[in-house]
């Protein structure tokens, strides 16, 4: 089963760059606040991303434009969790891959 994805966990873009995970939810596991589908808009990717060279058109991963991994069934505040089946397409050029996640908890999973 996977496990709910918490401010401690990770994520960020293929070429190196590491999204900042907040959360608006007050659940927390292990004294980190899950995170709910609603705050991923809000992550920005921070410096890092490899894809710098401007003159070829490219353009560093700064967010995630669209995502999935989110639990059919698992809510807190009307909103479903995040799950580290995470996955995002980020507004990277050429190349908008997401990198795989960490929930940051082993303590509580979900589907």
């Amino acid at each position: 089963m996977p496990y709910v994805m918490t401010t401690g966990g990770s994520t960020g873009c293929n070429h190196g760059g590491s999204a900042v995970l907040s959360s608006s939810s007050k659940l927390t596991i292990g004294g980190r606040n899950v995170v709910v589908a609603s705050d991923v808009p809000n992550w920005s990717i921070a410096p890092g991303c490899s894809q710098t060279n401007g003159s070829n058109g490219e353009v560093p991963c700064s967010l995630f434009v669209s995502f999935t991994g989110q639990s059919a069934k698992l809510k807190v505040g009307g909103q479903a969790v995040v799950l580290d089946l995470f996955s995002g397409t980020t507004n990277g050029k050429p190349d908008s891959t997401g990198a795989s996640a960490s929930a940051g908890q082993s303590k509580f999973s979900s589907v």
